[in-house]
């Protein structure tokens, strides 16, 4: 086992490489907040830093480990090989940027504050709306997208602050506030996660100047913020009742005892790895069989009305639910924990691990032609980054295939719906001509 952990260690060592520097060049670029960014932060922190935490967690189950670190130094290669061939194809496709669609060429005008403004509240209705019984099937699954604006929204905000224009400041108080609010109200501790997200995302795209601060944002997020976000989960109607006290609390601390948390964390929930090995674990020893590209057919389904079938099954249980609990990945006598396997994981169960040398590439290649299409098809260049921002966090968190099919449809469906909108309304933005921006319309791009 020994050398098949050190294997597994390289592998993660190679992709957080790989991915950090795919990630770079983005940032370079100012692709980063798009759906094809989202991917490559998915593969540094989920299978990259994820198998990393995981290597080095002591809390681990000694049976659990075992088959984990087999099975990753198998299935581990496979998602390296796969990535290895995106970057080659990336390299051309970087090369066709149109630098008028990027955030830096987006000014705090009067249109576009109405715009960012309008679209937040629409993700606090869809806040608020998500939380009823209907907003997990049929035309309800709306309200969960319009939720995830929000986080667009906020990047957005943090990087238009202009210390010459007192009004920025004064929007994204106001957007943070509200945001921060709904996310510590929640249950979920991923509200927090994504919150420092896009904070941290905000400042990296702003100037490099900011460049060290957004990991310094998150991991302040991570060692403050997630420990209170779990006793949260944990005691919830304690906590709600005094949540200023249970705060204090996860502050008092020892720091030992907080940076492991975040370990153990980071190794158990945000490690796509661990959910890689446990469907070849349960492949293996047959608790589930190959699909051979069902999840593909049930994706469709599901994008069928209910009102047009009434009879639909519910398949966001099947991969929420069920698959968790048949391959081990959450005991079987816990009925309150919902767990999508990410969508790399799912490729594995459809084609078996040498799946993802080509699957790999499949998904992004998708992701860049849903890029594309926001920019050939938005006329408004704040929709154009409000769009593939939103695309960016559905794909940083890639679950199955059935969870994505949805959220992308409705993204494109809104932000497509917005943005014709807004052309009836003014006079719309010319596609040939950059936005006026305080920074030169054409920089160098690198290469």
């Amino acid at each position: 086992m020994d050398s098949e952990l050190i294997y597994g260690r390289v592998i993660a060592c190679v992709l957080v490489v790989m991915s950090t520097w795919a990630i770079w060049k983005r940032i370079r670029s100012s692709t980063l907040l798009s759906a094809a960014g989202g991917l490559h932060l998915n593969i540094l922190l989920f299978f990259g830093l994820g198998m990393l935490s995981y290597s080095w967690r002591a809390a681990t189950l000694e049976r659990e480990f075992a088959f984990v670190t087999k099975a990753w130094s198998e299935a581990g290669l496979a998602l390296a090989l796969g990535y290895g061939v995106v970057l080659l194809l990336e390299r051309r496709t970087q090369k066709n940027i149109n630098p008028v669609l990027h955030i830096k060429n987006i000014e705090p005008t009067a249109q576009t504050i109405a715009v960012l403004i309008g679209l937040w509240l629409l993700s606090v209705v869809g806040y608020l709306m998500a939380n009823f019984e209907f907003a997990n099937s049929g035309v309800g699954t709306i309200f969960p997208v319009l939720k995830l604006f929000g986080y667009p929204a906020l990047v957005v905000a943090v990087w238009m602050v202009r210390f010459r224009q007192p009004y920025t400041f004064v929007i994204l108080s106001f957007i943070f506030a509200v945001s921060g609010y709904l996310a510590v109200a929640s249950p979920w501790r991923s509200e927090l996660i994504l919150l420092g997200s896009s904070v941290g995302m905000g400042l990296l795209l702003k100037s490099r100047r900011f460049l060290w601060t957004a990991p310094v944002f998150f991991v302040f997020t991570l060692l403050f913020l997630l420990p209170f976000a779990n006793e949260k989960k944990l005691h919830y109607e304690k906590v709600s009742a005094d949540p200023v006290a249970a705060f204090v609390k996860t502050i008092d601390m020892p720091v030992d005892k907080r940076a492991k948390f975040v370990a153990e964390f980071w190794a158990k929930r945000i490690n796509g790895g661990r959910e890689l090995a446990f469907v070849v674990n349960g492949l293996k020893s047959g608790l589930i069989v190959l699909r051979y590209g069902a999840s593909y057919r049930d994706a469709l389904q599901q994008l069928v009305p209910r009102a047009l079938w009434p009879g639909k099954p519910s398949f966001n249980q099947e991969m929420n639910y069920y698959l968790a609990r048949r391959i081990g990945l959450v005991d079987k006598g816990n009925r309150y924990t919902s767990w999508g396997i990410s969508y790399f994981a799912e490729t594995v169960w459809n084609f078996g691990i040498l799946g993802l040398i080509w699957g790999v590439p499949i998904i992004f290649l998708a992701a860049n032609w849903l890029d594309k299409w926001a920019e050939r098809n938005l006329r408004r260049p704040i929709m154009v980054v409000l769009v593939k921002a939103a695309l960016f966090f559905v794909f940083m968190d890639l679950v199955g295939m059935v969870n994505v099919a949805t959220y992308v449809l409705w993204v494109c469906l809104v932000g497509y719906g917005v943005d014709r909108i807004l052309k009836t309304k003014g006079i719309p933005v010319s596609r040939a001509q950059p936005v006026r921006t305080h920074v030169p319309a054409t920089y160098k791009l690198s290469t």
